[in-house]
């Protein structure tokens, strides 16, 4: 799993290396979401991740913020 950084783009996907891109592809492909090709020349930043940390939050929304 890759984030991928652009000037327009900041995408969290598994990735592979075809030539002079990076074609990051979704877990979800069944729920239409397409590959996103990425030229070299365009990426800012890519970072590997290695763990997550997660969280599940209740569905409540009674927190204010000011």
């Amino acid at each position: 799993m890759y984030v991928i950084i652009t000037d327009e783009d900041l995408v969290v996907k598994r990735c592979i290396r075809h030539e002079d891109k990076i074609i990051a592809k979704s877990d979800n492909r069944n729920q239409g979401y397409d590959d996103i090709v990425f030229d070299f020349e365009n990426i800012r930043e890519v970072w590997y991740v290695k763990r997550r940390l997660t969280g599940q939050l209740s569905g409540q929304t009674d927190i204010l913020l000011e």
